[in-house]
């Protein structure tokens, strides 16, 4: 059976909120008197911070799963999160998430603008995913893929879309499809051999 290994992307402080700015007297008679809240409103605000949290943290996080459908590793980098794909806002570094062995899948929370490099165990294939939200409730996701082979030997990728759906991505180009819940997309090298396939998913009741 196909093994899954997962990992949860580190928790992002909330935004900070505006401070009021307050007059001497004021300030004054606040030190004098100070007020403190009754123990029933503090408890309702912490409630509501919380929830906040949570509510934000479902709506940008997801699960992307990726199979190895090839004959040899393929090894996973998280790259950072790149809005619309900028690559002048990447700092250069990559963390190796998974070395993934032909048959076997590996699952990433993910969060929109999120980005990965794949490379064969060869290094001779290579490729880029990017996740971004759509604003579609049935294909609330759009997926990039990058082909970043630009080797003097011309390397397409060919990218199964849907059943009957195929395109080849040329060297140092992209193409970005929107995708409903669970659908997978397939990737292929320029002798049509599978390489891999990728899929996003929100998450369970269990993982939120």
């Amino acid at each position: 059976p196909a093994k899954t290994s997962e990992f949860w992307l580190r928790a992002k402080g909330c935004p900070t909120a505006p401070i009021n700015p307050t007059t001497p007297s004021a300030a004054r008679h606040e030190a004098t008197h100070p007020t403190k809240p009754p123990r029933r409103a503090e408890k309702a605000a912490m409630w509501k911070l919380l929830l906040l949290a949570t509510a934000t943290a479902v709506e940008l996080k997801q699960k992307m799963i990726i199979r190895n459908t090839g004959s040899e590793d393929l090894a996973v980098y998280f790259m950072g999160a790149l809005h619309e794909g900028d690559l002048s806002l990447w700092d250069g570094s990559e963390t190796l998430n998974d070395i993934v062995s032909p048959g076997q899948t590996t699952a990433r929370y993910v969060r929109y603008n999120d980005s990965f490099a794949v490379r064969s165990g060869d290094l001779k294939w290579r490729v880029r995913l990017s996740l971004y939200k759509n604003d579609d409730a049935e294909q609330p996701y759009k997926v990039t893929f990058h082909n970043v082979m630009t080797d003097e030997k011309d390397q397409p990728v060919e990218l199964k879309h849907h059943a009957a759906g195929y395109l080849w991505i040329e060297p140092n180009h992209h193409v970005t499809h929107s995708a409903a819940q669970g659908h997978e997309f397939a990737l292929r090298d320029r002798e049509s051999k599978e390489r891999l396939a990728v899929s996003v998913h929100a998450l369970g009741r269990d993982e939120l």
